[in-house]
């Protein structure tokens, strides 16, 4: 996928993906080390069906031209059909190449 496909609108949905409470504690581990992520007393039978939606909300390139800058979000959505997770993000691309 080139930058330029990433036009305002372009989604991409993922199908679910089965992650087990190991794969959650080691995730948390690295990323959110909460006592209440990372102790897997506190449900060791937990698992998430997570399927992943990301859209593109603006796309543009710098006054140069040489970086390409793209504005998106991410949702996790679970078994449930309950969106569990959202981050909006920038992304920059190096164009120059």
């Amino acid at each position: 996928m080139r930058f330029s496909d990433l036009i305002p609108g372009f989604v991409i949905r993922t199908s679910p993906r089965l992650v087990t409470a190991k794969e959650m504690v080691e995730f948390a581990s690295r990323f959110d080390s909460q006592w209440f992520h990372v102790d897997e007393r506190v449900d060791s039978k937990r698992v998430a069906h997570l399927a992943l939606r990301f859209e593109v909300l603006r796309s543009s390139k710098s006054p140069s031209g040489r970086t390409g800058i793209l504005l998106s979000k991410s949702e996790l959505w679970n078994q449930n059909d309950r969106l569990v997770f959202t981050m909006q993000g920038t992304t920059l691309f190096d164009l120059a190449k």
